[in-house]
């Protein structure tokens, strides 16, 4: 309250002193000192309400003026990375693609065992014992025990209840755990193809990379089809990462059926 008295009291010192200045001066100078003076307290006058307790219109207006050169341009600055930023799939068309997708990894799969199957003669065919069999077997367990507690209610409850079908992630990520069990149960109970590495002289177990070659393309598309752009160009830079993982796991299941070192090494540079 005292602030505000002095500052009240500074004031009307002030204007006493510019106005008696000014009354004291000759008449030709009086009206050249008076005419900017009106026409200031003209211009920048604050308006009544101001006095009588209205400062939150006057900030009100004040924050206006102030911000709308901001809001003039914000349209403006918003819409230009809206305008670069590419527009991506719908996720219709993603489960579109992933369903073909695992179409095509589950028939890729079916011609890989029907090949192996007529190339690898009888005599290097075996029952696997101990770890070898153990191994795949544990693995089935586990799978089908997701595949029970996971896609059972998920698949079951939508066409029972009339709901939707399942979606394309559901549908390639059934597929690989399908071609997996399939053939974990192979390695286990089945006799199956063994090799042996002319270069390293390991055991390689075919079926293993059979199985790889399609699932490691199938699961590296599942995961760049996320964000796949609209048209073509944004669909084959996830086809060709998927590409890579096939190649390099189609020259694994090649590098046991070489019969020499240089035909080896020729598969390991490609």
């Amino acid at each position: 309250m005292d602030l505000r008295l002095e500052r009240t009291v500074d004031c009307s010192s002030q204007k006493e002193g510019e106005s008696s200045f000014v009354n004291a001066a000759p008449p030709s100078l009086k009206s050249l000192l008076s005419a900017p003076q009106k026409d200031y307290q003209k211009r920048y006058r604050r308006p009544e309400s101001h006095i009588h307790g209205g400062n939150r219109s006057d900030s009100n207006n004040d924050s206006d003026c102030l911000h709308k050169p901001q809001a003039q341009q914000a349209p403006h600055n918003a819409a230009s990375p809206v305008a670069t930023q590419p527009k991506m799939l719908d996720a219709s068309e993603v489960d579109r693609y992933l369903t073909r997708a695992a179409i095509f990894a589950l028939g890729s799969w079916l011609i890989l065992v029907a090949i192996i199957f007529t190339l690898v003669p009888d005599e290097q065919w075996e029952h696997l014992q101990g770890v070898e069999k153990e191994a795949p077997l544990i693995a089935t367990i586990v799978l089908v025990a997701v595949l029970t507690y996971a896609y059972s209610s998920i698949f079951l409850g939508n066409w029972q209840n009339g709901g939707p079908h399942p979606s394309g992630i559901l549908i390639a990520s059934f597929v690989t755990v399908m071609i997996t069990i399939f053939t974990n149960l192979h390695l286990a109970f089945s006799s199956t193809p063994v090799l042996i590495d002319p270069f390293t002289g390991l055991r390689v177990f075919v079926m293993r990379w059979v199985e790889w070659i399609p699932l490691a393309g199938l699961m590296t598309f599942m995961t760049e089809a996320v964000d796949m752009e609209r048209g073509k160009k944004g669909i084959w830079p996830a086809v060709w990462s998927a590409v890579n993982p096939v190649v390099s796991s189609t020259c694994g299941l090649i590098f046991p059926f070489c019969q020499n070192t240089v035909s080896w090494m020729a598969v390991l540079v490609f």
